[in-house]
């Protein structure tokens, strides 16, 4: 998942956010770390996350959860959805954001690539 975030990051942000930040030699042991929360920790127990998958290799990730302004029409925001750059043209994003917010998908859904 940390790769994923990485990878995505570097490859949306390139030109935008300054190398530096995204070649900083701590950030997938920071996304690694938050990661580990995020799928590990109770507090975070109604997040919903999902996985693109191609050939066994994640190509994407997903996580939605609880809306974070409780005045909000809707039950569920999309925090996250990335999906490599190269796996645009398929459908795992679409995927993604499916399983991701639909009341009826399961954490940890796998959506294929």
């Amino acid at each position: 998942m940390a790769r994923v975030s990485v990878r995505c990051r570097q490859e949306t942000y390139r030109g935008l956010i300054s190398d530096a930040v995204l070649d900083a030699p701590g950030f997938l042991a920071a996304r690694e770390r938050f990661w580990t929360v995020a799928l590990t920790d109770e507090r975070y127990h109604e997040n919903r996350v999902a996985v693109a998958e191609r050939n066994g290799e994640l190509v994407g990730r997903a996580m939605s959860g609880p809306h974070l302004d409780a005045a909000a029409a809707w039950a569920r925001q999309l925090y996250v959805l990335y999906v490599y750059t190269a796996d645009h043209d398929t459908a795992a994003g679409q995927a993604l954001l499916e399983a991701a917010v639909d009341r009826t998908a399961c954490p940890g859904t796998r959506a294929s690539a």
